[in-house]
């Protein structure tokens, strides 16, 4: 458990890889904070660190007013996530201790107001609990959730009525997020929830164990901070003896005349604990030409942070089908185990 401002938001940068533009964001709202830079200022300063466009969405450029609006830069479009989450520590920060002028600043940064205000309205009552919740705030409210964002008329899902309802829905469903390990439906006196502390809260690091040494004991899942900084275009697989991840390179389009890569990636899951040999076997359409072969057999061993990747090379010149599926398959030499995916890439013209 903790409660400290400036700790939680340490520990929540663990988890955000460092060249992000989130963090870089996060980081620009500490350091003007720290700096005693004048809101106003610390508004455009956070807003070009990571420039989104959430605001303007709904008029043409010449419409955006001038004033209050001096030296802030134009992001590209859809890039808004990075910006209101600064936006919500701004608000935090430069809030101090006062729940509803915090979250005023937050809301006064603009951008996407609604998710920044209501951010941080949950983190301070999470951190104060229902009871610390100013009644100024609360009173007006009445517990009711009334809102045109969600949709109350098609019948197709359950909207609880309540803010008690919506929280005691959730505690519900904590339970198959949160995993047994964590929460015990079964506890004596009822649900329990292991909360960590100090530390334990923080990101671990693969960088926390030397490469290649003795994989025993050690946990091979990708820490989230890791996990973030993979590419949209690369999707994972588990198998009960290993863990695949299919690289599709910055792209899901193949196109006629230009060789096309896709990148495998094959780790031991310590099921077994035993050196491996890993067989990447590649199965194409007609059409398609493998220009590297179609099948490789790398070592896969239990030393941490090892790995059997390789990459395949192909031109689809003499495919006329507008979209390219085709299979890879991994097995461990001598073992039953084994998997396969499929592949899709479309024709870009």
């Amino acid at each position: 458990m903790e409660s400290d401002k400036r700790t939680l938001i340490d520990i929540a940068l663990s988890y955000i890889p460092e060249e992000s533009a989130t963090a870089k964001a996060i980081l620009k709202a500490l350091e003007c904070y720290d700096k005693h830079t004048d809101f106003r200022e610390a508004r455009i300063q956070i807003h070009n660190t990571a420039p989104g466009t959430f605001g303007i969405q709904s008029g043409t450029l010449s419409e955006i007013p001038v004033e209050g609006n001096e030296g802030m830069e134009t992001g590209a479009p859809g890039f808004d996530a990075p910006e209101n989450v600064a936006f919500t520590i701004a608000g935090w920060l430069y809030g101090g201790e006062d729940f509803g002028r915090s979250l005023c600043m937050a809301v006064a940064c603009g951008e996407d107001t609604d998710c920044t205000c209501a951010t941080l309205g949950a983190v301070l009552g999470i951190i104060a609990g229902a009871s610390g919740l100013p009644e100024e705030w609360t009173a007006p409210l009445d517990d009711k959730i009334a809102t045109l964002c969600i949709d109350k008329t098609s019948g197709g899902i359950w909207v609880p009525s309540t803010v008690t309802e919506l929280t005691e829905r959730v505690m519900k469903a904590a339970p198959g997020f949160l995993g047994q390990d964590i929460c015990d439906i079964f506890a004596e006196g009822g649900m329990t929830i292991e909360c960590k502390e100090g530390k334990a809260l923080y990101c671990s690091r693969t960088t926390d164990y030397l490469p290649k040494i003795n994989g025993n004991g050690k946990d091979e899942a990708l820490p989230i901070r890791e996990l973030c900084s993979l590419s949209p275009y690369v999707v994972r697989y588990s198998f009960p003896a290993f863990n695949l991840m299919v690289d599709y390179e910055n792209s899901v389009f193949f196109k006629a005349g230009e060789e096309r890569k896709v990148k495998v990636t094959v780790t031991n899951s310590h099921t077994m604990r035993q050196q491996q040999w890993a067989r990447i076997t590649v199965y194409m359409p007609s059409g398609v030409e493998l220009k590297n072969g179609r099948a490789f057999t790398l070592p896969l061993n239990n030393l941490y942070g090892s790995k059997a990747e390789a990459e395949i090379v192909f031109n689809a010149d003499m495919f006329d089908g507008g979209r390219l599926e085709f299979i890879i398959e991994v097995s461990l030499e001598g073992r039953h185990s084994s998997g396969a995916v499929k592949v899709t890439l479309m024709r870009e013209a």
